[in-house]
């Protein structure tokens, strides 16, 4: 057997020549895996090398051609030079190198190689001691996933060995640090130290006093070090809350896990806040909640504002309020059969209800109770809840039964004001007609006075004639003399008569329209020149001018009464209102067709005009600025009334007419054609237009 040196040193050097064993016995002995090799060609390797890489012997393994059935055959070429470099004596490639082999089977193991040049047979060679650590490679790769995996956790991980050396700590841990270090900065550090460090930090940050580090260490020693099965607490850095939980493994150390809570404590704190808010919502508005499993057997909750506003306290009110019937032990008789009947067809969709519940103090309570089953879980295994609310109304009903009282009041009273109010206008309308009679009156006394006078002096002319003719006395002179006058007399008679005539037709016909709402078709132009001679008195007595321009042309299916009334209170609006004491002023009446089916009629007048903070409320009923005289302010009421209703138009104010103009102008817009009944014109195709 040929000779070889002893096993390399760790250093892994060098040729060694001097042999004082045969090494092949010494190789054998030796329990670790040994390799003998130039380049791919094996030249020794002992039981141990054999059995590692799967072969049944040392002879099965050396009477391979070549080893490449070890070395993955991506890394051949790498392999070659490595082995190249230690012939060539490079001392660096006798480095320690953890690397991946095949075995004979095929699996892989890995195996850390140490290296040496070595002399055998008299010929350069590699003698490469071999070492399995397949299980530490498997427990490093756990300890990077392990570690890997637990930097993606938001709470802060940390674990100690039983002598309290940190041997991991997550990302989450190092930034809960107040130094924020590195990734891997604490671990292999004494836990102590590791505490003392944060505990500095977060004292420089304090008022001076506020914390003693060297206790504050200690404490937390101690209670770290007590740890024997899992101990839970928590603590707060500034305004940052966290909980705590430590655990003691089989090998004695201690996992700790800490979560950041501040978000969980600010949100129980809002609820605990916004529980309290609705607690005292309830309270104040008097209603309480309650919950009833599926089967309506049990009440599973109910809200101590329930249990106060009903009178019934709490534990009673969960012994009686079983079972279907719920709460009708409290209900009033006369509502108990209703509410049976209302809980008996239930279906679990809403359930809303007013009745009235007794207390057992004997006070009656108006309630409302809405309640609504709500499912809960997956379709598979899901149950059912009945969530109901009882609120009290007894204030609410008690106030709908004051307001239909009031509503009753004032609908009674709305009709006092309304016949009052038709009492007022018919009366404005009687006013307006007995102005109308006596003006017509007085127009007419002058020319029956006057042909009474013709036809008085005629009989006594007439007389005297015929008394000298029965004497017969009369002369020629004479007769001839009574004759002119006769016919002198006669022709003043009969103009006077024929005045009186026309003014009493004209009366006839103004009156009777006023006096009525008769329907019939007139020509507008004359109905107006009949309605401007019946108020001549007033306007020669006033010394305004009234002009009217109608187009003669315009023919009306309508209520003549109703043109009269506006037209009339237009007038002695304007006559009332227009014009200062002792001014004179003009007046006009102009109406054309603005198309086919709608009239157009304008009033105007030059006077002071109307304020424009007034003229949205001159056609409110009983609204006037002349009250002192005597006004009632329903004259420009009645207009609105007419226009809007029997006449079904609609009529608007302008004051002045126009920009830099004076005077008020008043514009009725009618259809040709009077609606039926009902109806009207739209207010939106009138200029101008004021609504009451």
């Amino acid at each position: 057997m040929p000779s070889a040196p002893p096993m390399p040193s760790r250093q892994g050097t060098s040729d060694v020549r001097d042999v004082a064993a045969p090494i092949g016995d010494i190789l054998a002995a030796i329990g670790q895996p040994i390799l003998v090799h130039k380049l791919n060609q094996p030249l020794y390797c002992n039981e141990a090398f054999a059995r590692l890489f799967g072969f049944a012997g040392a002879a099965e393994m050396l009477a391979l051609p070549d080893m490449q059935v070890l070395f993955p055959q991506a890394e051949m070429e790498s392999i070659r030079r490595r082995q190249q470099a230690v012939l060539d004596g490079d001392a660096a490639a006798c480095a320690p190198e953890t690397c991946l082999r095949r075995r004979r089977d095929g699996s892989t193991i890995w195996v850390e190689i140490r290296r040496a040049r070595v002399i055998w047979d008299g010929e350069p060679a590699v003698l490469s001691a071999v070492v399995d650590v397949s299980d530490r490679v498997a427990a490093e790769t756990m300890g990077i996933v392990l570690r890997d995996t637990l930097d993606g956790f938001s709470e802060a991980i940390l674990i100690t060995d039983p002598q309290d050396r940190v041997i991991l700590a997550n990302r989450s841990y190092h930034a809960l640090h107040p130094d924020r270090p590195e990734r891997g900065a604490i671990v292999g550090r004494d836990y102590g130290a590791v505490l003392r460090a944060m505990a500095e930090r977060l004292a420089a940050s304090m008022l001076p006093g506020t914390i003693d580090v060297g206790a504050w260490v200690a404490e937390q020693l101690a209670a770290h070090r007590g740890v024997t099965g899992i101990a839970k607490d928590t603590f707060s850095v500034g305004a940052r809350h966290y909980q705590r939980q430590r655990e003691r493994v089989a090998n004695g150390g201690i996992v700790t896990v800490i979560t950041d809570v501040t978000a969980r404590r600010e949100f129980e704190t809002a609820l605990a806040e916004r529980e309290s808010v609705l607690r005292q919502a309830a309270r104040i508005a008097r209603w309480g909640h309650y919950i009833w499993d599926e089967d309506f057997k049990r009440m599973v909750d109910c809200s101590p504002e329930l249990a106060d506003l009903l009178g019934v306290p709490l534990p009673e009110l969960f012994e009686r309020a079983r079972g279907k019937d719920r709460f009708l032990f409290l209900v009033h008789p006369e509502d108990r059969d209703a509410y049976a009947s209302a809980l008996q067809t239930f279906d679990g969709e809403l359930f809303d209800r007013r009745a009235r519940f007794c207390r057992p103090d004997g006070e009656v309570l108006h309630v409302h109770e809405v309640a609504q089953l709500y499912w809960s879980g997956a379709s598979f295994g899901r149950h059912g809840l009945l969530i109901g609310v009882v609120q009290d109304v007894s204030d609410h009903v008690r106030g709908e039964e004051r307001l239909r009282q009031a509503k009753d009041q004032a609908e009674r009273a709305l009709g006092e004001l309304r016949d009052t109010q038709g009492r007022l206008v018919q009366a404005e309308k009687l006013a307006a007609l007995g102005g109308l009679v006596a003006g017509v009156a007085h127009e007419i006394n002058t020319p029956v006075g006057i042909a009474l006078t013709g036809a008085s002096h005629l009989d006594e002319e007439a007389s005297a004639v015929k008394k000298a003719y029965d004497a017969q006395e009369l002369t020629a002179e004479a007769l001839d003399s009574f004759l002119r006058m006769s016919v002198e007399a006669s022709r003043l008679i009969l103009a006077n008569v024929t005045r009186a005539a026309t003014l009493i037709q004209s009366f006839k016909l103004v009156s009777s329209d006023s006096a009525g709402e008769e329907r019939r078709t007139f020509a507008l132009r004359g109905y107006v020149e009949e309605i401007i001679t019946s108020l001549g008195p007033r306007l020669r007595g006033s010394g305004h001018a009234l002009d009217v321009q109608v187009d003669p042309a315009i023919v009306l299916d309508s209520f003549p009464g109703a043109i009269w009334q506006v037209i009339t209170n237009l007038v002695m609006n304007a006559l009332v209102h227009a014009f200062p004491t002792g001014q004179t002023g003009r007046m006009a009446i102009a109406a054309e067709a603005i198309d086919a089916d709608h009239v157009q009629i304008t009033f105007t007048d030059d006077g002071r005009g109307i304020p424009p903070d007034i003229q949205g409320r001159i056609f409110d009923p009983f609204f006037t600025t002349n009250r002192a005289a005597g006004g009632t302010g329903l004259g420009l009421n009645i207009v609105f009334n007419l226009a809007t209703g029997p006449l079904g138009g609609w009529i608007g104010v302008a004051s002045p007419p126009a920009p830099g103009g004076h005077g008020t102008q008043f514009t009725l817009t009618i259809p040709r054609v009077a609606p039926r009944a009902g109806g009207g014109l739209d207010a939106a195709l009138v200029p101008g237009a004021v609504a009451s």
